[in-house]
Formats: C-alpha cells, sequence, structure tokens
C-alpha cells in the first residue's frame, strides 16, 4: 500500500512539475544555452527566458532579456510544444545561430505549429511583422525587435 502511495504520489509530482512548467519566464532561470548570446550588439550576454502552457503539442512563448536597454521584449508569437526539456536539440523548429552571417546571432522559430501541423499565420502577424511563413527569423538589429520569414 505504501508504495502504490509513493508511486501515486511520485507520478502527481511528475505530472505537475511538466505541464505547469513555472518557468514561466522567470529571469532567474538559469540553464547554459539560455545565457549564451548577445543579441543586441553590446558585447553583453542577453538571458533567454520561456513560458509553457502545458499539454502536450501546445505551447512555449519566448522572451529576451536585452542588456543594452536592460528591457524584456516577448515575442507575440508561440511554438508547438510537447519538449521534454527546451532547447537547442529541435532545430527544425527553435534554434539560434547567425544565420545572415553579420556577427549577431538570429532566432529561428517555427510557428503556429500544432502538432506537426502549419497553421495559417494570423493576419495581424503578417500586417504588423510583415510575415507569411510558419518559419521565421527574430533578431535585434540596433537594439530593435525584427522579424523575417525563413
Amino acid at each position: 500500500m505504501r508504495i502504490r502511495i509513493a508511486f501515486i504520489l511520485l507520478i502527481v509530482i511528475c505530472f505537475c512539475d511538466c505541464c505547469s512548467c513555472e518557468r514561466n519566464l522567470d529571469i532567474n532561470t538559469s540553464v547554459a544555452w539560455m545565457e549564451k548570446f548577445d543579441f543586441d550588439g553590446d558585447q553583453n550576454i542577453d538571458k533567454i527566458m520561456y513560458s509553457f502552457s502545458g499539454g502536450a503539442h501546445c505551447c512555449y512563448t519566448i522572451s529576451v532579456h536585452l542588456s543594452l536597454s536592460n528591457t524584456v521584449v516577448k515575442f507575440p508569437f508561440d511554438m508547438d510544444g510537447g519538449y521534454i526539456i527546451f532547447d537547442l536539440s529541435q532545430p527544425d523548429n527553435f534554434f539560434i545561430k547567425d544565420y545572415d552571417r553579420d556577427g549577431a546571432p538570429e532566432i529561428y522559430m517555427h510557428i503556429a505549429n500544432y502538432n506537426g501541423i502549419d497553421q495559417p499565420i494570423p493576419p495581424e502577424w503578417t500586417r504588423v511583422y510583415e510575415i507569411r511563413t510558419n518559419k521565421i527569423l527574430i533578431d535585434f538589429k540596433d537594439g530593435k525587435f525584427n522579424v523575417s520569414d525563413y
């Protein structure tokens, strides 16, 4: 009986830890890749943060704390969930590197993709950010949030 109760308690703890994902843009969350990049070009590391809504296939929201302006930029786009650990291991969905070879890294995101199926890009995203695809690059040239289709 004790083993059964301990097992159920373990499942509840794991379920709550995994699905609630209390990483809701907590600036103190520390994972090596999240504190590796200088996006705004001030020679200081900028911090990546994320939150997860829970569930098997929805949704991560990303933010970046820019050291130059000491501001947090929350991306208006979401990404499919389901990762056990949110990291750079799924370059088809999320990755960071210098895609345009200008010396500063860009963030690649596969947005509005749920359970492996691309969804239509919301008209507001096209109007505001001029994107038309589910694969985008984000950079912070001159400290400004810039988005382009990839």
